[in-house]
């Protein structure tokens, strides 16, 4: 929004990953910056020193960038995943590694041989991933976005609203899936106030 600041945060939200709280942030240049709160909540406490008396910064765990402003943002505990939307009209979902890497001839030959599918590797979370789930272009900018669950409680879906009130939702998991949209309600209900008396598009 600001061509002089672009490090500028659109969105800030807290949650568990895991069993550790973080909270994360995204920034008009695209930015995505994670951070364990205990390392917030200790830099606050030392006054940001160290013994010497040397100012220092509070690291983040994850640091990534989206392309293009940021807006969204989603933290799913029990998936261990971070969700961020961005005016490329995509979400995009880091999908931080469950299991210790082994050996890659190991993986390789993981589940009794065979070609495995991208869906079953990146399943196994044996590594980071990146996932792009792009809406379209008749989807608007995205400001809110959250996870859809199975019935086991883990991430299944990502679910999106754009800033024209349409709903938009699909699997995170199986690549080339259709994405379900559903238009919004023309009635008062959704005319947010800040364009009060203006009608949604």
């Amino acid at each position: 929004m600001d061509p002089y600041r672009p490090h500028s945060i659109n969105h800030i939200v807290t949650g568990l990953l895991g069993q550790q709280e973080v909270v994360v942030a995204s920034f008009d240049d695209g930015d995505v910056v994670a951070y364990y709160t205990e390392v917030l909540e200790s830099y606050i406490r030392d006054d940001g020193r160290q013994n010497m008396g040397i100012p220092t910064q509070p690291r983040p765990f994850f640091h990534d960038n989206v392309g293009i402003s940021a807006w969204g943002l989603a933290v799913h505990s029990k998936s261990r995943l971070i969700a961020v939307s961005s005016n490329l009209k995509e979400v995009t979902v880091f999908a931080f590694a469950m299991h210790r890497r082994r050996n890659a001839a190991n993986d390789d030959k993981a589940g009794g041989g065979g070609e495995e599918t991208a869906e079953a590797r990146v399943r196994r979370r044996r590594g980071n991933w990146r996932i792009i789930v792009a809406f379209g272009e008749s989807c608007s900018n995205i400001p809110n976005i959250c996870f859809m669950d199975d019935s086991r409680g883990y991430a299944d879906k990502v679910c999106a609203i754009d800033i024209d009130g349409s709903l938009w939702t699909t699997d995170i998991w199986k690549s080339k899936q259709p994405v379900t949209r559903i238009h919004p309600t023309m009635g008062y209900p959704f005319v947010s106030e800040e364009y009060f008396p203006t009608a949604p598009k």
